[in-house]
Formats: structure tokens, sequence, C-alpha cells
């Protein structure tokens, strides 16, 4: 039910050539492509959907997340954007 969300998501793929790096990892991902947009927001969903973590323009200055304090297991990240909103995949070990 909560993947839902997810599916019926409208993403712009303009903006799709953004990925993570490394995915999985540990303490912190790299979002590359993030520099080249105007990113308005980023989140962090849970699996089940739940929405755990928000940042906003204001409080994204680079292209790395920290990640330490999230538990062992799939995420998806949300970015919006000037240009349309895009999901990916990644995974905390």
């Amino acid at each position: 039910m909560a993947l839902e969300k997810f599916a019926n998501t409208s993403v712009n793929l303009s903006i799709s050539t953004l990925f993570i790096y490394p995915n999985p990892s540990n303490e912190q991902i790299t979002i590359k492509g993030l520099s080249d947009l105007k990113v308005q927001q980023i989140c962090i969903y849970s699996l089940s959907g739940k929405k755990l973590y928000t940042c906003t323009e204001k409080e994204i200055n680079s292209e790395k997340l920290n990640i330490q304090s999230l538990n062992s297991c799939i995420y998806f990240l949300k970015i919006h954007s000037a240009a349309g909103e895009d999901i990916l995949k990644f995974v905390k070990q």
C-alpha cells in the first residue's frame, strides 16, 4: 500500500540523470548531478512509505548526504527541483 505513493508519482525524465554512489553505503551517499539542479527539497522514505528525513533548499549545501543515523535497509530518496521530481533507491548497510 505504501509503495503505491511512489507508483503514482509523476517523475520528470529530464532530471533522471541523477544517481547515488556508493550504493550500498554505510555513512554517506553522494547524489551525482544534484548540483546541476535548483533543488527545493530532498526527502528520504522507508520501504513502507514513511517519510524519515526532509532537507529543505536552505539546508542543501552539497551533493553529499549523511545517512549514518539510518538503520540498515532499502530507502527511497525523493528529490524535488524546479525541473520536477525524481525518486532514487539506495541501500544503507
